[in-house]
Formats: structure tokens, C-alpha cells, sequence
């Protein structure tokens, strides 16, 4: 028999709505921990199709990902 483990109190994972790039400035930027890398790549193009306008660029800076809003 398939045996699953019930398990609470796992947190979800970061949407889109927890980075704050509608509120970001051109020149504002902020870091996340490295294993967000692809998912905070991911949510800048997500938000990018729907905010043509701003653009973002992200360097790797030791265990942190920065991100930068630079237009």
C-alpha cells in the first residue's frame, strides 16, 4: 500500500506578490538567499509581461541573489 506522510505547518513557497517589485524605484534593489534564484528569475519575467515598463537585472553576490530595478 502507498504511504503518505501528512504533514502541516510547511510554509508555501514565495509567489510573486511577496517580492516587492511594484514598489521598487529605478536604482532600488534587494537580495534574496541563493536557492531563490530561479524562482525570484521566474517572477521578474512573470511580472515584466505584465509591467513592460520596468526591467530588472539580478547578480549572484556570494549566497545571496540581488535584484535591481533599472528602468
Amino acid at each position: 500500500a502507498l504511504v503518505i506522510k501528512i504533514q502541516n505547518n510547511v510554509p508555501l513557497p514565495r509567489s510573486m506578490g511577496d517580492y516587492p517589485f511594484k514598489k521598487m524605484k529605478k536604482g532600488d534593489s534587494f537580495a534574496v538567499e541563493i536557492i531563490k534564484k530561479q524562482s525570484v528569475r521566474t517572477c521578474i519575467q512573470n511580472f515584466q509581461k505584465k509591467h513592460p515598463r520596468m526591467k530588472f537585472v539580478t547578480h549572484t553576490d556570494g549566497d545571496k541573489i540581488r535584484v535591481w530595478r533599472i528602468k
